[in-house]
């Protein structure tokens, strides 16, 4: 079948890439694809994230991904951008103060730092309808956990007549998303080893190196 793949960035990244499986950062969603479902032609594939917001911390975090997305157009992903936002906010302890400590009988809230994405779900439940009223490919393959994507999923499936296919980041898939799918597959650490990106590419603007953060010990 022909076959497009919409990836959700942001949770393949919190769900799968930074504490599971850190060595593979640098992935080769195209690549992935193409090994997981080799009796399938994948045409295109679309990448839905946000830039974020350098931290004190981590100074380099927004450099390493720009260089990423670099990488994934070089590999011909396309890059759709929602928002990245960071705040400080007040709000409700979930706990009392631990024994021992001096804290005000008052002080019921604390102020935190909160940083969201925004619109990587719309962004890609709009772009996956829009394929399949276009009749642009035969099997979408959506990357994600995301419970908020089971409606346009259900949709593109049961109204509009696309086969779906959900490549789950997470360990424990939500039961939701598996029952609007026709097919269901895990991301593995194998798989995930094998679909990294050269630590050299090049495009327009010169060389994009693998950044050192990502490099294997």
């Amino acid at each position: 079948m022909q076959a497009n793949v919409y990836v959700d960035g942001f949770n393949l990244y919190y769900s799968a890439l930074r504490r599971r499986f850190p060595d593979c950062k640098w992935l080769d969603v195209r690549r992935l694809a193409e090994m997981l479902f080799p009796q399938d032609e994948i045409r295109h594939v679309v990448y839905f994230s946000a830039r974020v917001i350098a931290r004190s911390d981590d100074p380099q975090e927004a450099t390493r991904q720009q260089m990423y997305f670099r990488a994934l157009a070089a590999r011909d992903v396309e890059i759709v951008l929602g928002q990245f936002r960071s705040a400080a906010r007040w709000m409700r302890r979930s706990e009392p103060c631990p024994r021992g400590e001096d804290c005000p009988v008052s002080a019921e809230n604390i102020r935190v730092v909160v940083t969201e994405e925004k619109g990587s779900d719309v962004n890609l439940a709009s772009r996956l309808l829009i394929d399949a009223f276009r009749r642009d490919c035969e099997m979408a393959i959506v990357l994600t956990n995301d419970t908020d994507l089971v409606e346009p999923i259900r949709v593109a499936r049961d109204e509009l007549g696309l086969r779906l296919a959900l490549l789950t980041p997470s360990e424990n898939p939500a039961r939701s998303l598996r029952g609007t799918v026709d097919v269901l597959k895990k991301l593995r650490h194998g798989s995930l080893q094998a679909s990294q990106l050269p630590d050299l590419l090049r495009d327009e603007r010169g060389e994009i190196h693998r950044p050192r953060a990502w490099r294997a010990a």
